[in-house]
């Protein structure tokens, strides 16, 4: 059964990874500068929040193990 999961992981992973990546962890340019109003940001700030997360929701998936 571990045997199946680790190349069930193996075969996703690479999939969510670049669905992280692209979609899931990237907020649309509209809402970036939309948060950045309210919180009275520079958008660059906002991309930079944005980037650490992705940094390390990226680092945690690289180090998951089933």
């Amino acid at each position: 059964m571990k045997a199946i999961l680790k190349l069930a992981w193996r075969l996703l992973k690479p999939t969510l990874r670049r669905w992280l990546a692209e979609r899931a962890l990237r907020l649309p340019t509209s809402r970036r500068n939309d948060l950045a109003t309210q919180l009275n940001l520079d958008p660059t700030c906002i991309d930079a929040i944005q980037n650490a997360i992705q940094d390390y929701v990226l680092a945690e998936l690289e180090r998951f193990a089933p």
